[in-house]
């Protein structure tokens, strides 16, 4: 009896923890896609959207972000943004367009589907008040051509 009293109550417990919503990220890629230009240069668009009311009034400030392409790194960069600024709603969509070139690398011709993996981290500022959120996005998509990262690159961390 004991026993069945214990397992009633675990299933109880997980029923709860099912309908508990988790909280969206504060910090999230909303859209992204990337465009390969021929075998030596490409670009990443992305959207990222900010969803934290305490941040109006901030201004993102930089990027750091890295792309892996079927597990390997394939590109990483820093940018310093032009003061983006959060607006009052506390929900903000901050577009990007970051070019890449590459050099020595195998490309696939045709359609493929490769699997990318985004992330990066977003560095604010509000006043003399410093700040980061980190972001990423994995999906595999279907482009018309692309650089394939050598074996010998670092892979997935």
């Amino acid at each position: 009896m004991w026993v069945a009293v214990s397992l009633a109550g675990c299933a109880a417990g997980q029923a709860g923890r099912e309908r508990t919503a988790q909280p969206k990220p504060e910090l999230e890629i909303s859209s992204l896609s990337v465009h390969f230009a021929g075998a030596d240069e490409g670009r990443f668009d992305l959207a990222l959207t900010a969803r934290q009311p305490n941040w109006t009034g901030a201004k993102a400030t930089g990027l750091v972000w890295e792309a892996w392409i079927n597990r390997r790194l394939f590109a990483s960069g820093k940018v310093r943004l032009s003061a983006l600024a959060v607006d009052a709603s506390g929900s903000t969509s901050l577009p990007l367009s970051l070019p890449v070139i590459y050099r020595h690398l195998e490309y696939r011709s045709g359609p493929t589907r490769i699997q990318l993996r985004f992330r990066g981290t977003l560095e604010l500022q509000r006043g003399p008040s410093i700040w980061s959120r980190d972001f990423e996005r994995i999906e595999e998509i279907a482009v018309d051509g692309a650089p394939i990262p050598a074996a010998g690159l670092d892979t997935e961390r």
